[in-house]
């Protein structure tokens, strides 16, 4: 599965709003997406409305170079046609002088010959003509060209151009709908998390239960202190009571959950990996007796690899050392999105 690049970076934008402290994206951030957006559109048309008036100019250029080249090759014509004329008739009254000149050759044969130069002279005028001609022709035959290869280029770029912003166009709607699709999926966990903060006030108020927002997951920690012993993984007295209190709630609001157990970093790494797991497999039992439903739940073991603090000091062991029950996000809309555009 390939997601395109700008798209891939209008999700992460809006993920970045989903998984950080507050667990959703402002108005002010989307209303700047899609400004910015309908900006680059705008730009856009504007860039296909210049390469139009372009085109349009260079069209009228060559239409009244070809209206001047015309009227040059009409006048060059009409002077071939006229001289041609004028040498047909010069001919003809030539031969009849040539005629009555005959009879007087010898007494004529100096204004033969120069009637005959003077016939040499115009054919000569005429054939240059028609060379100016041909060379006027091929001229504008290769002006003709030109146009025609700089129209072909001219019309490919505006496709061009009308195709990018059709893509444009199809992206900002699919971002859009994506970004709504999300905003959606964040109004149903900040409505969860309300949910939860009203229903369990009380754990709350006596310090027997955290609700947060973490990294875009909405978290109910429970302190460990009420929980389980040092080193052990049975749960206490006190502690059932208060996972029993947080499972009557969480099993009426038809979500899935999972129990995920953390530790500190002191002693055996793989140790403290197994007493993690171990200790949310207790609590995961405890809230399924309580009537939590097994196909609603699943647990996870860190170990210490997702302290919350340094392990430094004695509290910040302390805040490493929890037991949480992670709200497990529904993605499916989004998938199903991403997979039709597949």
């Amino acid at each position: 599965m390939r997601i395109n690049r700008e798209t891939y970076q209008y999700v992460c934008i809006f993920l970045l709003g989903l998984f950080g402290t507050t667990g959703c994206v402002t108005s002010g951030e989307y209303q700047r997406m899609k400004a910015a957006l309908g900006q680059e559109i705008i730009e856009l048309r504007q860039l296909r409305k210049d390469n139009g008036k372009e085109l349009q100019k260079l069209r009228a250029k060559f239409k009244n170079d070809f209206v001047v080249m015309q009227k040059k090759l009409s006048t060059t014509k009409k002077n071939y046609d006229n001289l041609k004329m004028q040498c047909s008739k010069e001919k003809a009254t030539l031969n009849s002088k040539l005629k009555v000149l005959l009879s007087e050759q010898k007494r004529k044969a100096g204004e033969i010959d120069r009637c005959g130069k003077m016939l040499k002279g115009r054919g000569k005028k005429l054939f240059d003509l028609q060379d100016e001609l041909s060379k006027k022709q091929a001229e504008f035959e290769k002006k003709q060209a030109e146009f025609e290869k700089k129209s072909s280029l001219l019309n490919e770029a505006l496709a061009k151009k009308e195709k990018e912003l059709k893509d444009k166009q199809d992206l900002l709607k699919t971002s859009i709908a994506r970004a709504e699709r999300l905003e959606k999926q964040v109004k149903k966990l900040r409505k969860i998390f309300d949910e939860l903060n009203e229903k369990l006030k009380a754990l709350v108020s006596a310090g027997k239960l955290k609700i947060q927002m973490v990294k875009g997951q909405l978290v109910l920690q429970l302190p460990e202190k009420i929980l389980f012993a040092s080193g052990s993984s049975t749960v206490k007295s006190a502690g059932k009571k208060a996972i029993t209190s947080v499972a009557s709630i969480l099993q009426t609001m038809n979500h899935r959950w999972q129990v995920v157990g953390h530790t500190d970093s002191v002693g055996n790494a793989r140790m403290n990996w197994r007493l993690s797991a171990r200790r949310a497999t207790s609590v995961l039992f405890v809230m399924i007796k309580a009537g939590m439903p097994p196909a609603q739940m699943s647990l996870a073991g860190h170990g210490q690899y997702q302290p919350k603090a340094p392990n430094d000091t004695a509290e910040n062991k302390s805040l490493n050392r929890r037991t949480e029950i992670v709200l497990v996000p529904d993605l499916s809309e989004i998938f199903a999105s991403v997979k039709k555009k597949e």
